[in-house]
């Protein structure tokens, strides 16, 4: 096997044998997915033809229906994808420094206008009262 120079300390893997990885790791991951679809869907018709006609007096089920029943409840109360929330502290924090960071900015506002005149005033005042705090 052709091995390309070292870059960084590390070996390069040829491009071929990178797509080659990725193509079986997406092959690997269809036929994990399919396996636990599979598995969901055998346990949701037995527990449905376990339960169901005995409490409720309803048919059993095929293992398409507990599918079909498995994908209608993911569509009405899950949706679809991988949606990563965001805790409320997380939130909290975040909207606290966004707060904290727009008052700084008023207050670099203000400082800029008014702030340092007034400052000066206020230690020219004091300097001439002889005010404590003075060194």
């Amino acid at each position: 096997m052709e091995r390309e120079p070292m870059q960084n300390g590390r070996e390069q893997i040829p491009l071929r044998w990178r797509i080659l990885r990725m193509m079986g790791l997406i092959i690997g991951g269809v036929a994990l997915a399919a396996f636990f679809a599979l598995i969901l869907g055998v346990f949701v018709m037995w527990l449905w033809n376990w339960l169901m006609p005995e409490i409720f007096g309803l048919k059993q089920i095929s293992y398409w229906q507990a599918f079909g029943l498995l994908f209608l409840g993911r569509l009405l109360f899950g949706g679809f994808g991988h949606h990563q929330r965001e805790h409320d502290s997380t939130k909290f924090r975040r909207w606290i420094e966004r707060d904290r960071r727009d008052r700084w900015k008023h207050y670099d506002h203000f400082w800029h206008e008014r702030g340092e005149v007034a400052a000066n005033d206020l230690i020219k005042r004091a300097k001439q009262d002889g005010s404590p705090g003075e060194g």
